[in-house]
């Protein structure tokens, strides 16, 4: 089976295309902004899962210098000087990433405790 590339796939400005900006704007059709909602959060959990099974086969090296990646990256610094300001959806963008690392660290610490003990 031949992979392709996701543009080759799925090429832009066709016919029928996904406008995905324009769905979270406008919300004029809740249901296809669920199912892309739907697929994006099914590549996501995909592409999690597929980065710790290749977490799993790092040395102690590795997984050390990984995890002092993610320690730098995992708190947002973001000069606000308000910290109870809610942030609007495009500015929540950094936060949703810092969690992201902040949560793949947490994992990393489990897949590095585990083949301590080994």
């Amino acid at each position: 089976m031949a992979l392709t590339r996701e543009h080759e796939r799925f090429p832009k400005d066709e016919p029928g295309d996904t406008d995905l900006e324009g769905l979270i704007m406008d919300g004029s059709n809740p249901r296809e902004l669920e199912s892309v909602l739907v697929m994006l959060e099914a590549r996501s959990i995909a592409h999690r899962r597929l980065l710790l099974e290749i977490i799993r086969t790092l040395d102690s090296s590795q997984l050390q210098h990984l995890e002092e990646w993610l320690s730098v990256r995992e708190v947002l610094r973001d000069g606000q000087e308000d910290p109870g300001a809610v942030p609007t959806a495009m500015a929540a963008l950094p936060l949703c990433i810092a969690e992201e690392f902040r949560e793949f660290g947490q994992s990393l610490a489990q897949i590095s405790s585990q083949s301590d003990s080994r």
